[in-house]
C-alpha cells in the first residue's frame, strides 16, 4: 500500500489516496474505487493561467485535442506528452492546444485579449523549479534583481548571501580551496565573519577556520581555535590562550584586526576581548602567489590535512578586509549594516565562495541571516521601556521582596511563563509580578514605584511590530535592530525575518504613499470609522472603506518599479467587491479584477511596471470598497545594487551626451541610460562588457530600452531613432576574454508606442563565464550603440557538480546506442524524472546547450568522449530509499539521503520494540527503490521483547467486535507472526490471539476497559493487544499503557514516546545522574531493593522513603541500594569507575533548589567561587562581567567604583587607576585623560582640566603647565596660542592676550610689548602695524588718529606737525592768514598759483570777474560794460548782493535766485541749487532745513508732509521713502503706519508688527500712538478713600478713575 497525494500546485477534489503496488511500475486500487482526483488551487491558477492569453504557434503534432473538459484534463494531458513545454484552452469549445516552448510576452505568436481562447498555461509555472539566483513567475523563470538572490525552486527572492556549512564528522577531506585573490604587500587586515561551529575542542585539539599559507611559510596567515580559546597567527608568530571562545550551535560574529602599527586586536560579537598592541609591529606582509584554506590548517603549501584539525559548521559573510578596522565599524559589521560591509576594501568578500573549490561535504547554500544571541540582548532596552512614576494596578501574581533593582525584578518576571509585567517599589525593594500587559489608560502615577510591560522589554510584539513602552507600534516586514534600537527599515529597504539589519530589494512602498478616496465612508452620525489610513496602516485588523463611489487611489512617493500589489481582504465579508474591479497604474497599465475565490483571504496581482499612481473603481452593485491592507511591493526607481563592473569596448568610447554613467546599465534603474559613441565604418568595433570578476555558469541575459524617448536631444522626438541604434545588436557569453556561447540577436520590435521600458531576454544556457558583451553593427544611416537603459545577466549559483546528482555525472561523456526515445527537456533533473517513468529505461545522456535528453535501454552501453557539455548517467547509481513490501513489521527500513551508490550497503535494524533472533542486518542496494542481502542470507528475524510483551499484552483479555473483514486469521504461528499480520492490514488498531487454534482475530479500533466487547478471564483467547501499544509514541506529558496513552498526573512530567511519568524532567535527572560512581556504606534497611525496573522507578522508591538521601543502581542486576545521607567526592565510600553498580544519585541534586550565590551540583548545593555568582535554584555559577567583581558564595557581582576597574572576566577584587587615568563605575579598563585634562592621584573618578592660562598635549597628564608669556589658553587646552599680531602678553599663565593700544602697534605672533607708532604715522586698537598719515593730514608719536591740516591747507603724506601744512586754495583764491580759510580774489584780481596768500591786482584799465585764476582773465571793457556778477549803475560797475546774480557784461542790475536756490556771496555769475531736505524762497542767499515730519527733494521751493502717522528728522528727508512711523506706531506697509493701540507705547522707528508695541505699566494709560516710551504713560485720574476695617491690619481703598480722554 502506497499513499498517492496531489502534488503541491493540486489539492483533492475527490477519491481516496490508498493505492497499491500491481507489479511493475504501476498503481492500482485494491478494491475498487474512484480514482484520487486532482483539481488546481486556486492559488496556483491565479499564480500560473494567463486569461485570454493565446500561445499562437509552436504546435505540437496532433492539436487540437478534442473534447477535453476542464483546464486539469489539459494539464494531464500536457504533462503526458513528450516536448509538451505549455498549452492554450478553449473551456467552451473543449479543445486544447499543446506546445513544443515556453511562451513569454516576446515569444512569436503571444496574443493577449484573445478571442479565441480562454487563456494558457505554461508548465513550468506548475511542474518547473527555477535554478538559485530565479524565481518562478507565468513565464517561467525570471532572473532576480539586482542585489537579491534565491535558492533552487524559490518563487521570489531575497537579500541572501552564501553561507559555508563544513558538517560532521570531521575529516581531513572537507575544506573549500580559493584561488589566491590577493596580490602586493599589505601592512595590515581585518577577518570577520559569523560562525556557528557544531563541534567543541577537544582538550588537547583544536579547529582552524582560515589559513592563508605561502611556500616558505605554511602558517603565514592562520585563525582557528583551541581548548582555551581562539588564537591567530601572522608571519610565524603566534597569540594563544586568550579565553575568546565560540559556543557551539550557535552563532557568534568574529573579527581578528591587524596592523604593523596598532598590532592585534580580537572582537567578539562587536565588542573588543583581547588586545596585543606590540604583536608583529613593524612587519609587512607579502600576500602573492599565497593558498587560502577554510576549515583545514596547511601543514604544507595547499596540503598537509589532519582532521583532528579540521573546523565543523558554518560561516556566513566572511570577509578579509584590507585594513584595521575600528572597533565602530566592526560593531557596524556585527549588526549587519550592509551599507558599511560594503563600502570597505577587502582582499576577500564573502561573494568570492561561489568561485571556490568545495571538497569532501563541504558545500555552499543560501542563508537570509543569522541571529547572534548575546546576554545583552535585552538589558539594552530596560532605559526605552521602564516607565517611572507609573502604577500598574492589580492582576498581581505575586509579590518578591528584597529584590535589589528594576533589573532583577524583570529577570524574574523573564523566567515565569505568565508573567507579562512588573511593578518596582524602589524604596521598599519590593517586585510586583503581573499576569497581564498594560495599557496607557491602565496605568496611574505614584512616586517611589516604577513599571515595565515586558513585552516591550523581550521584543516579543511579533515579526511587524517594533515594542513601545504601551503596545506594539506596526512597521510591516521591515523591522530591524539598529543597533540598541528596534526601529524600522528606512524606505526602499526591507528586513527578511529575523535579520538583523535592512537592505535594498523589493519591499512593501505602499506604506510610505497617500491614500485617498473622493468620498469615506459614514455611519449614521456621520462619523468615518474606516478612514483610508488604515489601508496602509501595517495593522492588519484595521480596514479601509470607501464611501459610494467606490473609488481608491494610492499616490506613491515616486515613480517606482511596481512588481506586484497585494489586497487583504476582511476575514469574513466583502471579497466579492472586487470582482470585475477596474486596477489601474498611471495611464498605461489597465486591468480587470477577475477575482473568484471569495473565501480568500488574499488577493494578489502581479503587474511588472512602472508608475506612480494606482487606482482601484468598483464595478460592484454595493459600490463601497472595504478592505483591511494594500502593499505594493516594487522600489522607488533610485538605483540598485550593481552585479559587476562595466568595461567600454577597445575602440568605443562612451558618448558625452550619456544620460548617466558607467554604472548606468547596471544600476536598477531604468530611466538612466548608457549610449558609446557613433560608429563611423563597419569594421569600428562598438561593444560594452559587464564583468563579474570571477567564474560562473550564465544562464540569461536581459537588454532593456525606451521604445521612445522624448528627453534625449539627439533622438529629436523621432521614436525610431534611439531604437535602431541597438538593432541587431549582438549578445555573448564571454570567459577570460574569449567568446564560449552566442546568446542572441537583438531585434528591435514595437517602434512608436508611447514612452515605456521594453525588455528582450536571451538564453545562454549556463555556460561557464565570467562576463556578458553587447555588441553594435553597423548601420549605415546613423550607426550608434549601445544604447543601453538596463544590461544584466543572470548568474547560476548552484552549479551541476555541486548538486548531488554530481556524484553519479560523467561529465564529456556520451553513452552510444541503445536509444529508447530522445526529447528536448529543460535540464538534466527532468531528463533523469523522464527515465524513471520509462519502462526498462536504465541510463541518459544529457546535451546541456541544446536540452535534449536521450534515454537508453542499457545501464552505461558504450561510453565514449563527447564536447564540454555532454553528460552522462546511469540510473543504477541514482537513489536507493525504498524497499519491497514484504518486510517484516518488526524491522527499521534506512532513511537514505538522495542518492546513493549501486551496491552501497545499508543496515536494517529491529524496532525499539523487538530484538534480534537471527538473521542479518546487512542489505545493499540493488538500484532503483529496492534492497537485496548480497550474499543470500536469512531475512533478518525480530521478536517482541519481553519487557514490551509484559506491557502490552493482556493475557486472557478477548477484544470482542470490531472485527477487520477476513477474520479469523488461520494458521498464524506465532503472536509475532500476528502482529506482522495487523502491521501490514489497512485499519487494524488492535488483535487477539489464540495460541491453540493458531488463530488471530484483527480489530479496527483502540480498546480500553471501556469499550464495548472488552471481556477478561476469556476461554476463548490466549490474550490481545493494542497495536499502539507496540509503536504508538505517546506525546511528552504522557506515558504509554496496554490500553493506549495515558495522560500524566498533576506536577508530573514525561517525554515523548515515554511508558511511565516521573516528578522530574529527564534533563533534570541527567544532570544528576553520577555514572559508575558507588555510593558505599550509610545504608538504610532493606537494601538492596530487588527488581526495581529503571533508574526512575528507583529515584521513585528513595523519594517516597523519608530517611534516603541518595540512591545506587544498577541497571544489570535491576537492585537500587538507599543512602543516608548526602554524598559528595569526600564522603566516605565514595568510589568512581564501578565495575558493580550503574551509577549515583543524590536526591537533594533533583529536588532541591539552591540559595542564590551557590549551585546545584551532582554532590550537592556548592558555594560559587570568588569572581563568580548565581541566582536561587542555579545549576552553574556565571563568572562575573569585566567590571564588576564578587566574594565566595556572594548572590550577586559588584560593580567597580568609579576610579577602579576590572578588565577580566571572574575578578575578585578591582584595581584602582592610576594617576593620570580614570573610570566611571564598571569600567573594564581605565581611560587615559585625554589632551588638556589630568588626574594628579590613583583612583580618578574623573579627569580635571588645565585651567586657563595652563595646558597638556599628551593623553594620561598628572600635572598642567603655564603658558610663556607671548602666548595664552582657555579651560582645557591641549596646546598654548601665541598672541596673535596686534595683541601681546607680557607675563606666564595668561588666559587671554592683550590688545595694544591705539597708537601702539606688533607685527608677529607670541609678542610681549607693544613699540609705539612713530610721528607721521597712527595706529587703531589692536594694529598689527601703524599706517601712515595722508597728504593733508599729520600726526605726533603715539598718535591714535592723524589731524586733519587747517582749512585751506594741505600737507604731503606723513606729515609730522601743523607746520608742515601749506596753503592749498587753488588758482583764483588765497589764504587769509587773518581768518585762516580761503578767499575768493576779488574784482579786478586774479592769482594762478594754488598756495597765494593774495590776489594780484589787474593791469590798469582791465576789469575781472570774481576768482579769476589768470592775468588773461583780466580784459578791457567797452565803456559801460561790467563783469558778469557785477552791473553797471550808470557811473561805474557795482557787485550783485548775495541772493542775486548777473551773468552778462551788459547788466543794468541783477537778478534774484530762482526759489529752490540760492547764492551766499556778492558777485556770483549763477546761483546753487538747494540740497535735499532743504528749499528757498526767491532771492535767498541761503535754503532753510525742512522742519520734523517734512522731506523735500533738490531744488525746492517748499517741503511736502510726510504720509499720515510718519515724521523724518529736520533737514533730512529728500523723499517721501526717508519718513517713517512716528514713535507710539508701527508699519503696516509702504504708505501706512498705525497708531499702536490704546495703553501701549513703542519708541521703535519702521516697526513693522503690533508685537513691537509694548503695555504701558500696571496702572498707567495712554491714548492710541501716543507714547514713545513708559514714561510718557501716565496714571489714571483716580481720586481714593481709604475703608477702615476694624481688627484688620490690611488697608483697603475704593478708587474712582478718568482716562485721558473723558
Amino acid at each position: 500500500k502506497v499513499d498517492t497525494k496531489c502534488h503541491n500546485s493540486f489539492e483533492k477534489a475527490s477519491g481516496i489516496s490508498e493505492y497499491y503496488c500491481a507489479g511493475g511500475k504501476h498503481f492500482s486500487q485494491l478494491p475498487e474505487q474512484d480514482s484520487l482526483e486532482c483539481s488546481l488551487k486556486a492559488s496556483e491558477k491565479e499564480r500560473c493561467y494567463l486569461p485570454k492569453v493565446d500561445f499562437g504557434g509552436s504546435d505540437i503534432s496532433g492539436n487540437p485535442r478534442e473534447n477535453v473538459v476542464s483546464l486539469e484534463a489539459c494539464i494531464k494531458i500536457c504533462k503526458s506528452v513528450s516536448g509538451c513545454k505549455g498549452f492554450s484552452i478553449n473551456v467552451e469549445s473543449k479543445r486544447c492546444w499543446l506546445k513544443s516552448v515556453l511562451f513569454t510576452s516576446e515569444t512569436n505568436g503571444y496574443t493577449a485579449n484573445s478571442p479565441h481562447v480562454s487563456g494558457s498555461i505554461n508548465m513550468d509555472c506548475l511542474f518547473g523549479s527555477c535554478n538559485p539566483g530565479s524565481y518562478m513567475t507565468r513565464h517561467g523563470c525570471m532572473k532576480c534583481p539586482n542585489g537579491l538572490y534565491s535558492l533552487a525552486g524559490a518563487q521570489s527572492c531575497v537579500p541572501v548571501a552564501p553561507t559555508i556549512d563544513l558538517p560532521l564528522p570531521n575529516t581531513k577531506d572537507d575544506y573549500v580551496k580559493l584561488p589566491n585573490p590577493v596580490s602586493g604587500t599589505t601592512t595590515s587586515f581585518t577577518w570577520c565573519s559569523f560562525m556557528y561551529p557544531t563541534r567543541s575542542v577537544a582538550s588537547s585539539g583544536s579547529t582552524h577556520i582560515f589559513s592563508y599559507a605561502i611556500s616558505s611559510n605554511d602558517n603565514y596567515i592562520l585563525l582557528g581555535e583551541n581548548k582555551d580559546g581562539v588564537f591567530y597567527y601572522v608571519d610565524g608568530a603566534s597569540g594563544f590562550k586568550l579565553t575568546v571562545k565560540l559556543q557551539v550551535n550557535k552563532w557568534s560574529h568574529l573579527c581578528f584586526a591587524w596592523s604593523s602599527s596598532n598590532g592585534m586586536d580580537v572582537f567578539l560579537n562587536g565588542k573588543i576581548q583581547h588586545s596585543n598592541e606590540n604583536f608583529k609591529k613593524g612587519t609587512t606582509l607579502a600576500l602573492s602567489n599565497g593558498m587560502v584554506i577554510i576549515g583545514q590548517d596547511q601543514d604544507s603549501f595547499g596540503g598537509g590535512f589532519n582532521g583532528a584539525q579540521a573546523y565543523n559548521g558554518k560561516i556566513y559573510r566572511m570577509n578579509f578586509f584590507k585594513d584595521h578596522l575600528t572597533p565602530n565599524q566592526i560593531n557596524k559589521l556585527f549588526n549587519y549594516r550592509k551599507a558599511e560591509e560594503d563600502s570597505l576594501d577587502k582582499f576577500i568578500s564573502w561573494r568570492d565562495f561561489t568561485g571556490g573549490e568545495f571538497f569532501g561535504k563541504a558545500k555552499i547554500y543560501g542563508e537570509n541571516y543569522v541571529y547572534v544571541e548575546t546576554d545583552d540582548d535585552w538589558k539594552y532596552k530596560l532605559s526605552e521601556c521602564v516607565l517611572a512614576g507609573t502604577d500598574f494596578y492589580s492582576f498581581d501574581k505575586e509579590a518578591r521582596d528584597n529584590i535589589a533593582t528594576m533589573e532583577d525584578c524583570a529577570k524574574i518576571c523573564l523566567d515565569i511563563s505568565d508573567c507579562h509585567s512588573v511593578v518596582y517599589i524602589v524604596s521598599a525593594k519590593r517586585c510586583h509580578l503581573k499576569t497581564k500587559a498594560f495599557k496607557e489608560n491602565e496605568s496611574g502615577q505614584k512616586n517611589d514605584i516604577n513599571s515595565l510591560n515586558m513585552h516591550c522589554l523581550v521584543a516579543n510584539c511579533g515579526r511587524d511590530k517594533k515594542p513601545t513602552p504601551y503596545g506594539c507600534e506596526a512597521c510591516g516586514q521591515n523591522l530591524y535592530n539598529d543597533g540598541n534600537k528596534l526601529s524600522c527599515c528606512p524606505k526602499g529597504e526591507i528586513r527578511e525575518l529575523g535579520s538583523v539589519a535592512c537592505q535594498r530589494g523589493f519591499t512593501n512602498i505602499a506604506r510610505f504613499g497617500t491614500p485617498t478616496s473622493p468620498d469615506d465612508y459614514k455611519d449614521q452620525s456621520g462619523n468615518v470609522p474606516y478612514p483610508i489610513a488604515n489601508s496602509i496602516d501595517g495593522n492588519f485588523n484595521n480596514q479601509a472603506h470607501t464611501g459610494d463611489l467606490g473609488l481608491f487611489t494610492l499616490t506613491l512617493e515616486s515613480t517606482s518599479y511596481i512588481k506586484q500589489i497585494i489586497l487583504y481582504n476582511r476575514k469574513e465579508c466583502c471579497q466579492h467587491r472586487f470582482t470585475g474591479a477596474i486596477l489601474k497604474v498611471d495611464s498605461s497599465l489597465e486591468i480587470e479584477m477577475g477575482v473568484t475565490d471569495t473565501s480568500s483571504m488574499r488577493i494578489m496581482i502581479n503587474i511588472n511596471t512602472f508608475g506612480k499612481v494606482i487606482t482601484i473603481q468598483s464595478t460592484h452593485a454595493d459600490n463601497y470598497i472595504n478592505f483591511m491592507e494594500i502593499e505594493v511591493i516594487g522600489a522607488a526607481l533610485d538605483g540598485a545594487n550593481m552585479v559587476g563592473t562595466l568595461v567600454e569596448g577597445a575602440s568605443s568610447t562612451f558618448s558625452s551626451k550619456s544620460v548617466g554613467d558607467e554604472t548606468s546599465p547596471i544600476d536598477g534603474n531604468f530611466w538612466t541610460f548608457l549610449e558609446t559613441k557613433k560608429m563611423t565604418s563597419a569594421s569600428d568595433a562598438q561593444w560594452i562588457d559587464i564583468n563579474f570578476g570571477h567564474e560562473g555558469a550564465v544562464e540569461s541575459m536581459t537588454y532593456a530600452l525606451i521604445s521612445k524617448d522624448t528627453n534625449v536631444e539627439w533622438c529629436n522626438n523621432n521614436p525610431f531613432a534611439c531604437q535602431n541604434y541597438n538593432e541587431g545588436s549582438k549578445v555573448e557569453a564571454y570567459n577570460k576574454g574569449n567568446s564560449v556561447k552566442d546568446c542572441g540577436t537583438l531585434n528591435v520590435v514595437q517602434y512608436g508606442l508611447s514612452q515605456e521600458v521594453q525588455t528582450y531576454n536571451f538564453d545562454c544556457g549556463d555556460v561557464q563565464a565570467d562576463a556578458v558583451r553587447i555588441t553594435s553593427v553597423w548601420q549605415s544611416s546613423s550607426s550608434r550603440g549601445p544604447l543601453i537603459i538596463e544590461g544584466y545577466s543572470q548568474y547560476n549559483l548552484g552549479l551541476l557538480d555541486s548538486d548531488t546528482v554530481g556524484t553519479c555525472l560523467k561529465r564529456g561523456k556520451m553513452f552510444s546506442g541503445a536509444d529508447i526515445s530522445n526529447s528536448n527537456v529543460g535540464d538534466i533533473f527532468q531528463c533523469i524524472g523522464s527515465c524513471l517513468q520509462t519502462t526498462n529505461c536504465k541510463s541518459i545522456t544529457f546535451e546541456r546547450d541544446s536540452g535534449r535528453c536521450y534515454l537508453k535501454s542499457k545501464d552505461e552501453g558504450d561510453s565514449i568522449d563527447a564536447n564540454d557539455w555532454t553528460d552522462s548517467l546511469s540510473m543504477k547509481c541514482i537513489e536507493c530509499n525504498g524497499g519491497s513490501n514484504d518486510w517484516e513489521s518488526g524491522l527499521i527500513l534506512p532513511d537514505l539521503p538522495f542518492p546513493v551508490a549501486y551496491n552501497t550497503k545499508v543496515e536494517i535494524k529491529c524496532r525499539d520494540s523487538f530484538e534480534r533472533v537471527s538473521g542479518s542486518g546487512d542489505y545493499y542496494c540493488s538500484g532503483g527503490r529496492n534492497y537485496y542481502q548480497v550474499p543470500v542470507q536469512d531475512h533478518l528475524k525480530c521478536l517482541l521483547k519481553a519487557s514490551v510483551r509484559e506491557m502490552c499484552y493482556l493475557p486472557k483479555v478477548d477484544f470482542g467486535g470490531s472485527d477487520v473483514s477476513g477474520d479469523p486469521r488461520e494458521n498464524v504461528a506465532s503472536l509475532e507472526a500476528c502482529i506482522n499480520i495487523c502491521k501490514t492490514v489497512s485499519g487494524c488498531k488492535a488483535f487477539s490471539f489464540h495460541e491453540g487454534s493458531n488463530r488471530c482475530w484483527l480489530k479496527s479500533v483502540l480498546f480500553t476497559t471501556e469499550t464495548s466487547g472488552y471481556a477478561t478471564n476469556s476461554e476463548a483467547v490466549s490474550g490481545s493487544i493494542n497495536m499502539d501499544c507496540i509503536y504508538g509514541s505517546c506525546e511528552a506529558g504522557s506515558y504509554m499503557t496496554a490500553h493506549g496513552c495515558m495522560k500524566c498526573p498533576d506536577g508530573q512530567y514525561s517525554v515523548a514516546g515515554a511508558t511511565y511519568c516521573t516528578d522530574y524532567t529527564v534533563e533534570r535527572r541527567e544532570s544528576c545522574f553520577l555514572p559508575k560512581v558507588d555510593f558505599g556504606g550509610s545504608d538504610v534497611a532493606g537494601n538492596p531493593r530487588e527488581n526495581v525496573a529503571n533508574l526512575d522507578m528507583c529515584i521513585k522508591a528513595c523519594r517516597e522513603d523519608a530517611s534516603c538521601k541518595a540512591a545506587v543502581y544498577d541497571e544489570d542486576s535491576k537492585r537500587c541500594w538507599f543512602k543516608s545521607v548526602t554524598f559528595t567526592t569526600s564522603t566516605s565510600g565514595y568510589r568512581t569507575d564501578s565495575e558493580v553498580v550503574t551509577g549515583s544519585i543524590n536526591m537533594d541534586c533533583i529536588y532541591r533548589s539552591c540559595d542564590a550565590g551557590s549551585y546545584n551540583s551532582k554532590h550537592g548545593c556548592m558555594e560559587c567561587d570568588a569572581g563568580s555568582t548565581s541566582t536561587a535554584g542555579a545549576w552553574e555559577c556565571t563568572k562575573c562581567d569585566a567590571g564588576t567583581y564578587s566574594t565566595k558564595g556572594a548572590a550577586e557581582c559588584t560593580v567597580c567604583a568609579a576610579g577602579t576597574f576590572s578588565n577580566v572576566v571572574g575578578a575578585t577584587e578591582c584595581t584602582q587607576c592610576s594617576a593620570g587615568s580614570y573610570s566611571a563605575e564598571a569600567a573594564t579598563a581605565c581611560t587615559k585623560c585625554s589632551a588638556g585634562t589630568v588626574s594628579a592621584e590613583i583612583g580618578a573618578t574623573e579627569c580635571t582640566k588645565c585651567a586657563a592660562g595652563t595646558f597638556i598635549g599628551t593623553e594620561g597628564g598628572t600635572e598642567c603647565t603655564q603658558c610663556s608669556a607671548g602666548s595664552y589658553s582657555a579651560e582645557a587646552a591641549t596646546a598654548c596660542t601665541k598672541c596673535s599680531a596686534g595683541t601681546v602678553s607680557a607675563d606666564k599663565g595668561a588666559t587671554e592676550c592683550t590688545k595694544c593700544a591705539a597708537g601702539t602697534f606688533i607685527g608677529i605672533e607670541g609678542g610681549t610689548e607693544c613699540t609705539q607708532c612713530s610721528a607721521g604715522s597712527y595706529s587703531a586698537e589692536a594694529a598689527s602695524k601703524c599706517e601712515t598719515c595722508e597728504a593733508g593730514s599729520y600726526s605726533g608719536a603715539g598718535a591714535a588718529t592723524c589731524d586733519p591740516c587747517p582749512e585751506g591747507k594741505t600737507s604731503v603724506a606723513g606729515a609730522t606737525s601743523a607746520e608742515q601744512c601749506t596753503p592749498n586754495c587753488g588758482k583764483g583764491s588765497f589764504y587769509d592768514e587773518g581768518e585762516s580759510k580761503c578767499k575768493l580774489c576779488s574784482h579786478n584780481t586774479y592769482t594762478d598759483t594754488v598756495d597765494a596768500t593774495s590776489c594780484t591786482n589787474c593791469p590798469i584799465d582791465t576789469v575781472a570777474a570774481t576768482g579769476a585764476k589768470d592775468k588773461s582773465e583780466c580784459v578791457q571793457l567797452p565803456e559801460g560794460q561790467c563783469p558778469q556778477g557785477e552791473y553797471h549803475d550808470g557811473t561805474e560797475c557795482q557787485d550783485c548782493e548775495a541772493g542775486t546774480y548777473t551773468n552778462t557784461n551788459t547788466a543794468k542790475e541783477c537778478t534774484p535766485c530762482e526759489a529752490g536756490s540760492f547764492v551766499a556771496v556778492p558777485g556770483a555769475n549763477k546761483c546753487n541749487t538747494c540740497a535735499t531736505g532743504t528749499y528757498s524762497e526767491a532771492g535767498a542767499s541761503a535754503c532753510t532745513e525742512c522742519e520734523a515730519g517734512t522731506f523735500s527733494a533738490a531744488g525746492a521751493a517748499s517741503c511736502t508732509a510726510c504720509p499720515e502717522g510718519k515724521t523724518s528728522n529736520s533737514g533730512k528727508a529728500g523723499s517721501a521713502s526717508d519718513c517713517y512711523c512716528k514713535a507710539g506706531h508701527y508699519f503696516v506697509d509702504a504708505d501706512t503706519c498705525t497708531p499702536c493701540p490704546e495703553n501701549q507705547w513703542n519708541p521703535a522707528m519702521d516697526s513693522d508688527t503690533t508685537e513691537d508695541c509694548t503695555k504701558c505699566p500696571t496702572g498707567k494709560i495712554t491714548a492710541a500712538g501716543r507714547a514713545a516710551s513708559a514714561e510718557e504713560c501716565h496714571f489714571k485720574d483716580c481720586s481714593c478713600t481709604k475703608i477702615e476695617k476694624p481688627g484688620s491690619k490690611k488697608s483697603t481703598f475704593a478708587c474712582f478713575c478718568k482716562n485721558d480722554r473723558s
